[in-house]
């Protein structure tokens, strides 16, 4: 039986459903899906991840974690013998490492790419990044990208068309669509929502890692602005910025109205989805943001930046979502109060979120992308 070695980070709740649903289909055609973890991540985020949610996939962990020192990983190679490897991290040095490692041996090799022409730019070591990535770019058998925005990126580095499949990152919107209804239906959801006060008509949603760059400071200088006492500001998730946000709610005069609840893990998320009107994702800076795949699955409408990679993907202009520059606070004021003020264009841009996650970012059609282009390789 043929196999595909999949090399990746670490193991999270947002990326075990895809290989999950990878590993079903992939079984039909009578291949072997292995997940390899290198056991490192730039992230403090403590997941809450149990054997349950492994179980149906064949995997292992990096003994040795480092983003340098990779041996483990090309022991994995050596013991897997795999007909396809994938490489799915970053297009950094460990990566190349590992490319012509496989390049050596022959085994074609994929690599999942997620950055955008945004993200490159930005980078303070992006002269450094392109050398080193160039040939990234030459020898890659193929290249996954996580959207559009990824796509153009690859494109205007060089790469042929021919080995680019744009790709769709996406969390398990079936469980996020599923656990929404429920709490809407059984109650809860407005239960929740009563906790706060029927003053409130509207609640807005901001789920994130709290960092500078997430846009939470411009959110709250247009919330502010806006001097709306039925509009209250959830914020779900934690950070190195979150007791500067804290203190501009108190300075502001914003605590009646803005409401913090701290890191939450997945299976907590639904609840305030499920309470929520509008969805705001202010990114200055953004890679993809699957917090709007989760906004999309919930059948929200959205507030969301225009410099994330995966807007373009998501959001569509005045369909299920207003598209914004982050850094303009009047925008984003304007589109806070538009919404606000507009239940039936709130109901009708929900309902279109919820068809573009059933029609496009979910896990089968995520899982026949990444299909398409390993299949290409494993009938070679």
């Amino acid at each position: 039986m043929p196999n595909v070695l999949y090399i990746t980070n670490l193991p999270t709740p947002y990326r075990l459903p895809l290989y999950r649903e990878l590993g079903q289909r992939l079984a039909l055609e009578g291949v072997l899906l292995e997940i390899f973890f290198l056991g490192y991540s730039r992230s403090d985020r403590a997941w809450n991840i149990g054997e349950e949610d492994f179980a149906g996939l064949k995997y292992s962990i990096a003994k040795h974690p480092s983003q340098i020192l990779i041996r483990d990983a090309a022991a994995a190679i050596a013991r897997s013998r795999p007909a396809v490897v994938v490489l799915a991290w970053a297009m950094d040095l460990a990566a190349l490492r590992l490319m012509l490692h496989c390049r050596l041996r022959g085994i074609p090799c994929i690599v999942v790419s997620g950055e955008t022409l945004r993200s490159a730019a930005n980078n303070p070591y992006a002269f450094l990044r392109n050398i080193f990535r160039r040939p990234v770019f030459r020898f890659a058998s193929a290249f996954i990208t996580y959207g559009t925005g990824s796509t153009e990126y690859l494109l205007a580095s060089g790469v042929e068309p021919e080995r680019v499949v744009t790709g769709i990152n996406v969390v398990d919107t079936d469980y996020f669509s599923r656990c929404v209804d429920e709490l809407r239906i059984n109650g809860a959801a407005a239960e929740e929502r009563a906790r706060y006060g029927e003053s409130f008509s509207c609640h807005l949603l901001f789920v994130g890692y709290l960092l500078p760059e997430k846009g939470m400071m411009n959110v709250l200088a247009a919330f502010g602005g806006i001097e709306r006492s039925d509009i209250a500001l959830h914020v779900v998730g934690s950070g190195p910025e979150m007791d500067a946000l804290r203190s501009r709610v108190e300075r502001d005069g914003l605590a009646g109205r803005v409401f913090f609840h701290g890191y939450r893990q997945i299976d907590q998320l639904p609840l305030y989805y499920a309470l929520a009107d509008i969805l705001i994702f202010p990114s200055l800076e953004e890679v993809f943001g699957l917090v709007m795949v989760e906004g999309a699955a919930a059948g929200l409408p959205m507030i969301a930046s225009a410099n994330a990679g995966g807007t373009a993907d998501v959001v569509n202009d005045g369909v299920n979502g207003i598209i914004i520059d982050p850094a303009d606070i009047d925008s984003i004021a304007a589109a806070i109060a538009r919404l606000a003020d507009d239940p039936a264009l709130r109901r009708a841009m929900g309902a279109a979120s919820r068809r573009v996650a059933g029609g496009t970012l979910n896990l089968r059609e995520s899982a026949r992308r990444y299909m398409d282009v390993i299949m290409r390789y494993i009938r070679r």
